[in-house]
Order: structure tokens, then sequence, then C-alpha cells
């Protein structure tokens, strides 16, 4: 087996299975920590909810909408990364057939 092929067939997967929750971790963090991004003139979701409130006085609602907003976001992304590392760990355990 040549260098890139162990590379591809072995130590590629297991380096993608070891390390994917911790990136997975990593993406979520940066979609929270995106809200700071606003003082770079960034308009995210939390900064859309403020402009949103300060034009028709419903903060409440805005940053409820917001907030379903990061949830659903954070939930997508966890399912995601839970789909595939079920799959990419799915060789670790034997259970191919």
């Amino acid at each position: 087996m040549t260098t890139p092929q162990a590379l591809k067939r072995i130590i590629l997967p297991q380096a993608l299975a070891a390390s994917l929750p911790n990136l997975s971790n990593s993406v979520i963090g940066m979609l929270h920590g995106s809200s700071l991004a606003f003082t770079v003139s960034v308009v995210d979701i939390n900064a859309k909810a403020q402009i949103v409130a300060s034009t028709n006085w419903k903060f409440f609602e805005s940053y409820l909408a917001a907030a379903g907003i990061f949830w659903g976001l954070t939930l997508l992304l966890e399912r995601l990364s839970a789909v595939i590392e079920k799959r990419i760990t799915l060789y670790n355990r034997g259970g191919i057939t």
C-alpha cells in the first residue's frame, strides 16, 4: 500500500473520527460567539434582532425569535455531527457487514 493510500484508507478516517466532536463543538461555539462580530459592523442574528426591536419596540419578541434561531441552528449542527460521527465510527466498532 502506498503512502497516499494508507493516509486515505487508514489514518484520515481515524483522525476525523477522533477530531469530529471537538470540531463540531468549535463550530457551535463560533455560532454562539458570532454576536461579538457586530462590533466590527457585521450584522448577525442578534444584531438583526436588535435593529428590528429598535424600530417597532418589540424587544421581547425579536430576541425570542433570535434565541429560537440560535437554538434551531445549534440543534441542527448537533444532529448533523452526531450522524456524521455515527457513520465514521462504524468502522471502529467492527459493525461492517
